[in-house]
């Protein structure tokens, strides 16, 4: 299975979320509209209860689908530049040791216990 970048992912998964959310965004806008022009009796008390509910909805929606991606592209992109490995044989990993190393029991595979000098290699 081989690797494609973040941006790639992202749309191609976007596209579905935004789909589902803005469906339940606009049910839930058009449920509100009745309450928020307040048309019935006592209305002008409920009204600015539906207006806020539907500015609510709208600011958090923009949130979502555009500060949101944006904050995490922008992470994403300083994290790309960071090796993920935990090697410490990995020159580029944060762990990298330069100098001899003793090997590990997870070194030898098989259970035992071997001592090798990396640096004389």
């Amino acid at each position: 299975m081989g690797t494609f970048p973040v941006s790639d992912g992202l749309r191609a998964v976007g596209w579905c979320a935004t789909a589902v959310m803005a469906v339940a965004v606009v049910a839930m806008i058009a449920g509100m509209i009745p309450m928020a022009l307040g048309l019935s009796e006592g209305g002008e008390q409920t009204a600015p209860l539906g207006r806020a509910v539907i500015g609510g909805l709208i600011g958090a929606t923009c949130a979502t689908l555009i500060v949101l991606p944006a904050i995490f592209a922008t992470l994403q992109s300083r994290q790309a530049r960071i090796s993920a490995s935990l090697d410490p044989d990995d020159p580029n990993s944060p762990y990298f040791e330069l100098g001899p190393r003793l090997a590990t029991v997870s070194d030898a595979g098989d259970g035992r216990t071997k001592h090798h000098d990396h640096a004389a290699e």
